[in-house]
């Protein structure tokens, strides 16, 4: 396949990331189709800073503090220069060919906007959770933190949210969301969709991106060609504020798009359940 005549800048927005933040910048140098790295410090350390601010390698923007990711990436894509936005994660190393398998997926795409998502693996070489997601709604999102969809088999209404256990797709396929931390759309896309919705501090600002592509008119793709290996959790937030952040965001999603009085009603009752869901569940791993 011919490659897209589009420059390719990789947006990558850090807060307290630790060592991994640099296998992610030096798997974007080594990615032929970036034409440019743009660095969001939302806050590091002063050694990571320094080290930041040390080459010419990217460019840098810092000194705005910690204006949370969505607006971080919105700030990436105002000073990028490329007709193409590849945004990664700080701790996601991506595969050379991953932001040219991307690109052509959204310059194929027939419907626009386009957000397409690659296939985020972890350590182990296995597909992540999120890369491709139904629609979300606050029964189906609240059975999924119980573990009510290990019943899926003998009760369909607690289908998983998450596909990554049905067969990788043989080319980019429509999903109703993909994963953050791994996706790109072109200038033109980003534009109409006013970029990311700034309103989201941490966690569901992708979801509300895909579900406002839908809602244009247009699609979300999960590209398997394109891929990433993504640690997850090294950043030295604390874990219980990660996770009510990422409870806000899922509190903020179902209001944004309850239509009817039942939709409206599922999300006030389910809200503060998927709050308790996420913290308890984070202190049974141990993780606080």
């Amino acid at each position: 396949m011919t490659p897209p005549a589009r420059r390719i800048s990789a947006v990558v927005v850090t807060y307290r990331t630790g060592p991994l933040l640099w296998d992610c910048l030096e798997a974007l140098q080594r990615a032929p189709h970036v034409t440019e790295i743009v660095v969001v410090d939302n806050g590091n350390e002063p050694d990571v800073q320094a080290r930041l601010a040390a080459t010419q390698d990217w460019r840098l923007l810092t000194g705005h503090g910690n204006v949370g990711f969505a607006a971080g990436c919105n700030l990436g894509a105002r000073a990028a220069t490329g007709d193409a936005f590849v945004f990664v994660n700080p701790d996601c190393a991506v595969a050379p060919e991953a932001p040219l398998r991307l690109a052509e997926a959204a310059e194929a795409a027939l419907q626009r906007p386009a957000v397409v998502g690659g296939l985020v693996l972890d350590n182990e070489g296995q597909e992540q959770r999120g890369c491709r997601r139904d629609a979300f709604t606050p029964l189906r999102a609240l059975a999924s933190m119980v573990g009510l969809t290990r019943l899926e088999p003998l009760v369909p209404a607690f289908r998983d949210l998450h596909r990554q256990r049905d067969a990788l797709p043989a080319g980019p396929t429509p999903v109703g969301a993909i994963s953050g931390a791994l996706f790109l759309l072109t200038r033109e896309d980003f534009e109409s969709l006013d970029g990311l919705d700034e309103g989201y501090f941490l966690h569901g600002e992708d979801l509300d991106l895909c579900r406002r592509a839908w809602a244009a008119g247009g699609v979300t793709l999960f590209q398997p060609a394109a891929r990433g290996v993504h640690a997850g959790s090294t950043s030295a937030a604390p874990r219980l504020a990660v996770e009510r952040h990422k409870a806000a965001g899922l509190r903020r999603y179902f209001k944004k798009f309850a239509s009817s009085p039942w939709e409206k009603a599922a999300a006030a009752i389910a809200s503060p359940l998927i709050e308790w869901a996420l913290v308890t569940r984070a202190r049974l791993r141990g993780l606080l």
